[in-house]
């Protein structure tokens, strides 16, 4: 039980959460404003990046058909919170791209872009550490961070380095690129690199906070968690702090944002609905064990699974629980959630579809390892990882086997589809693109 928990320390944690019998029905808390004001300010920090195209393409694809889908089960939604409701649109954010994690502001894992179908190596980028950072694609270049703090970027054609830039601490997070920046946070703070210039154009730096959270972008400002427990909004342009949130709790998951309203999870087992322009408490709802996952935001929906082995549907606009699954083991994963189906993986080795309406399994695919790896969805191939060191490409549909590719180590990061190849990192400290 190393793997993705141990980069958080938290492993005692785990183990202790999967000993749960009984599992107490999550309850809404009163809502109350408890935005905090701004204490941070960000330092403009001259800093170059250092070029060093030292990249090579290599290898070929394994694709070895040993794996079935197994269709079991049904599941009956219950009812267990209640809470104020707030005005959400169901489809506000949830069609508008984002070059970040999970592939747009309310993080559902969908990708407009053609499928990756062969499992053959495009190339494979090598660095000295672990890489935990899922990649992003913009403009020709994938972007990405690693355990010895750097920020590369690569050529998405070639896998050539174009440059690089050390931030000072280890990078969990994946990257954000909006207006010809590239946002990401580490162990050290929260920083915005210009492209055009490969610098440092600004740094966040909370006191004693590492951020392992991704950021997610909406008119103008950065949302973000810290490994203390508080969500900050930035100024994208200054990165200066508008507004803090103290969640009580470390936030390892990352936000999502819809129709005004920022989403959050901490360790604690929160859920927290806020205001995105002023930080205000809307609803919280409280559940026994923590969150590592992100929530997918759907139709008006909350996706999203926890330490406590459940996986939960609930109403965005009042943080009613719509349903719940249980399963053996706890999710780390966070879930894709396409055309009312939900593709999460457990660490019982299992990878699922739940209907998105009811909860009910259509189908389980089994890996040789825990799933630590969120699923991402491009064209009808729905893409995961596992502790088994193996990148998936199943039939989202029907849960058969695409194809697979194995890495020198776990697959924890988040894959990212791009004009037919797949790019993600892996712990063996190299970053993949397959077609």
């Amino acid at each position: 039980m190393k793997k993705l928990l141990l980069t958080f320390l938290m492993l005692p944690f785990l183990f202790a959460c999967q000993t749960t019998t009984a599992v107490p029905e999550p309850t809404a808390v009163s809502a109350a404003p408890t935005a905090l004001p701004p204490t941070e300010t960000a330092t403009m920090i001259p800093f170059t990046a250092t070029p060093a195209p030292t990249a090579t393409a290599t290898a070929t694809a394994t694709a070895e058909p040993t794996h079935t889908a197994e269709p079991t089960a049904t599941f009956t939604p219950e009812p267990t919170t209640t809470a104020t409701p707030i005005p959400i649109d169901p489809l506000a954010h949830e069609f508008i791209p984002l070059v970040g994690y999970r592939g747009s502001a309310s993080r559902t894992g969908l990708y407009d872009t053609e499928p990756a179908l062969l499992g053959e190596l495009v190339w494979k980028f090598d660095t000295p550490a672990e890489v935990h950072s899922s990649p992003q694609v913009a403009d020709g270049v994938v972007y990405f961070g690693n355990d010895e703090g750097k920020l590369y970027a690569v050529s998405a054609d070639t896998g050539t380095e174009l440059w690089h830039i050390e931030l000072g601490g280890k990078i969990f997070s994946s990257p954000l690129v909006v207006d010809g920046r590239v946002f990401v946070g580490s162990d050290q703070g929260f920083h915005a690199i210009d492209i055009a210039t490969r610098a440092l154009a600004w740094e966040f730096v909370p006191e004693s906070q590492g951020i392992r959270s991704s950021a997610v972008y909406g008119d103008g400002l950065l949302y973000v968690g810290s490994d203390r427990g508080t969500l900050y909004a930035l100024s994208a342009e200054t990165g200066e702090a508008v507004w803090q949130f103290a969640s009580g709790r470390s936030i390892f998951s990352s936000p999502a944002l819809v129709d005004g309203h920022v989403i959050l999870l901490n360790e604690r087992g929160d859920l927290v609905a806020l205001e995105a322009e002023t930080g205000e408490q809307v609803w919280l709802v409280s559940t026994p064990r923590g969150f590592y996952a992100s929530p997918a935001v759907s139709h008006g929906r909350i996706y999203v699974g926890g330490l406590d082995n459940i996986f939960y549907a609930l109403d965005a606009a009042s943080g009613l629980v719509l349903w719940e699954k249980v399963l053996p083991r706890p999710f780390v994963s966070s879930a894709a959630v396409v055309d009312g189906v939900v593709y999460v993986g457990n660490l019982d080795m299992h990878f699922y579809a739940f209907e998105a309406e009811t909860g009910e399994q259509l189908w389980r695919f089994k890996t040789n390892h825990e799933v630590y790896g969120s699923a991402s969805v491009a064209g009808d191939v729905v893409y995961f990882g596992s502790d088994d060191q193996f990148l998936y490409a199943l039939d989202r549909h029907t849960g058969r086997f695409v194809w697979m590719y194995r890495t020198g180590g776990f697959v924890g990061s988040s894959p990212m589809p791009a004009d037919g190849v797949v790019y993600f990192g892996s712990y063996d400290g190299s970053v993949y693109a397959v077609k």
